[in-house]
């Protein structure tokens, strides 16, 4: 009869233990329920809205001081030129320091300084940033259009693909 009370103990402390355990999942399932974390989509989408962004606004639509100061003292003389047009034709010009500084502006004021960032038009490079986490990273996005334009009334320039990565 002893034999039959221990093994009663026995369910007994094997019930508390799973009872016990599924308490803890619980819980711990709930306290981490409010740790928001950016959603993996949003990442992928990030290199395709820079692009969209670039693409659609027009270099008169920005109240930047480096664009105004280059348009007041006359490096851009088509202010109804998109972002990426404007940097498309610096770089068309071999004005490179130019096409960098101003991709560097505007990412710098649009992308977090977390995220790495090179913007390439064909084989060249125009600007780059966190190069050195590039191998480390955990995601790397990347977008690519088409880029051309009316170098002057009789000459056009393109098509040429446009990179954008970015990374994290």
């Amino acid at each position: 009869m002893s034999s039959l009370k221990n093994k009663k103990g026995y369910f007994f402390i094997i019930d508390a233990l799973i009872g016990s355990t599924i308490a803890v999942i619980t819980l711990m399932l709930l306290l981490n329920a409010n740790q928001h974390t950016q959603p993996v989509q949003s990442k992928y989408t990030l290199a395709e809205e820079f692009s969209t962004f670039i693409t659609n606004n027009r270099i008169e639509d920005l109240n930047d001081p480096y664009i105004y100061n280059l348009t007041s003292n006359g490096y851009i003389t088509n202010t109804k030129n998109t972002i990426m047009e404007q940097i498309t034709l610096f770089y068309y010009e071999g004005n490179l320091s130019f096409a960098a500084n101003l991709t560097k502006d505007i990412a710098d004021s649009v992308l977090a300084a977390k995220n790495g960032f090179s913007y390439s038009i064909g084989n060249t490079t125009i600007y780059s940033r966190g190069e050195e986490r590039l191998n480390n990273s955990k995601l790397v996005v990347t977008s690519k259009k088409m880029t051309y334009m009316n170098a002057n009334s009789t000459a056009m320039y393109g098509p040429q693909i446009t990179e954008i990565r970015i990374w994290t």
